[in-house]
């Protein structure tokens, strides 16, 4: 049984197998990829409404997303019992957690997706 734990805020990936430890991966934030997309320094959330009202918000998970899949996650082999776990203040929008349900659905990974918002 293979977790990854993926943390949009810390830009950080612990990835578990049979419940141990295996590896922590860091990559960019999702605020810092959209900071770099606007070339600005916004609050966070005013960044994110910005992000989601330009209808920038999936083009940019799109790409995050696949490069997250594409470089750090062993996905070859993915079953049922396998698990992506989505972190992040983020996903307290809903646009934002239904596309990256359908990009990862997309995908066609054989594995449970979990997304939690760490908004308080």
């Amino acid at each position: 049984m293979r977790v990854y734990k993926v943390d949009f805020d810390a830009g950080k990936i612990t990835y578990f197998d049979d419940y141990n430890l295996i590896q922590v991966y860091h990559f960019h934030s999702f605020y810092d990829v959209c900071e770099m997309v606007f070339a600005c320094h916004l609050p966070f959330e005013e960044m994110l409404r910005n992000v989601i009202v330009k209808e920038k918000a999936v083009p940019i998970l799109e790409c995050y997303i696949e490069q997250i899949m594409n470089t750090f996650l062993n996905t070859e082999g993915f079953t049922e019992n396998d698990s992506l776990e989505f972190s992040g203040s983020v996903f307290s929008y809903p646009v934002i957690c239904n596309a990256v349900y359908k990009i990862v659905q997309n995908s066609e990974l054989n594995c449970k997706i979990y997304v939690t918002s760490t908004e308080s």
